[in-house]
């Protein structure tokens, strides 16, 4: 049986606290919709575009591949916008939404209403 003195016990403590307040201020970090980024991307997959806003921007997307293609390849550059402006201009070039929920970007597809022109 191993023989724990106070020191090693506080020490082991004060390990596990910082631990776990380091891993929830990675976390809760909040997306920085401000923040400028460039991307120059040419017939690239909207996948691969997604993969580059998560590096830039440093942003974890959440999205499922069969609600749109994910292969389905665009240009996408911009320079020194915003994170906010970029994502705004990513959507509206691949008919996507996007919501963001706890600290993660949201992707689907772009619901368009069921419009019936009725006579009257």
């Amino acid at each position: 049986m191993k023989n724990f003195s106070f020191k090693n016990i506080i020490c082991r403590a004060f390990i596990f606290l910082f631990l776990i307040l380091s891993f929830n201020q990675i976390q809760g970090q909040e997306i920085n919709l401000s923040k400028k980024i460039s991307i120059n991307l040419s017939d690239a997959t909207i996948k691969k575009i997604i993969k580059e806003f998560s590096d830039k921007a440093n942003i974890n997307f959440s999205y499922s591949s069969q609600s749109f293609d994910t292969t389905l390849t665009i240009s996408f550059i911009v320079k020194n916008i915003s994170v906010k402006e970029a994502l705004n201009l990513f959507c509206r070039q691949t008919e996507l939404s996007y919501k963001i929920i706890e600290n993660q970007v949201v992707l689907k597809k772009k619901e368009i209403p069921n419009i019936i022109n009725e006579k009257k």
